[in-house]
């Protein structure tokens, strides 16, 4: 089994994954996530993470420099991911540039956006029993922000 704390630099962004309670992680994002510069590598560490079982999932913005529209896809893309699978996620600590961006998109209303690691970890409320994923018969309803998020994907 690979082991969950782990880096990963993919040309400007760079991942730190840890694991500070059961069934849930935390991705820390360095530098920039922008088009065509490891986008596609933050969607493949969600997606390993809930083979694993992971439930809750995190990320951390409080390093992250820069994004663009196809960075605010990938978010928008691992956040759909999460849910197909029951799961959450929550983002944490975006700058005051990227929070702009949200604003822009009106994703408060898809995406959880907390202050602190803390907050966002009590607001996806993990459960302690392993998650397995689920089949298309039993995907959670459908709300008003999923139906934003597929206009803007």
């Amino acid at each position: 089994m690979e082991a969950l704390d782990s880096e990963e630099e993919v040309a400007a962004m760079k991942i730190t994954a840890r694991q500070p309670a059961p069934a849930v992680a935390v991705l820390e994002l360095h530098g920039r996530l922008i088009a065509g510069e490891g986008t596609g590598e933050l969607r493949r560490r969600v997606q390993r993470l809930l083979h694993r079982n992971f439930s809750a999932i995190v990320l951390n913005l409080e390093h992250l420099g820069r994004i663009d529209c196809g960075g605010l896809g990938e978010l928008l893309g691992c956040h759909c991911e999460v849910r197909r699978h029951g799961g959450g996620l929550s983002v944490v600590a975006p700058d005051r540039a990227v929070r702009k961006i949200f604003e822009l998109f009106e994703l408060g209303a898809a995406l959880k956006v907390c202050s602190d690691e803390r907050r966002a970890i009590v607001s996806l409320n993990p459960p302690r029993a392993r998650l397995e994923p689920r089949s298309k018969a039993h995907r959670p309803a459908w709300s008003p922000a999923d139906s934003l998020l597929i206009g803007i994907l």
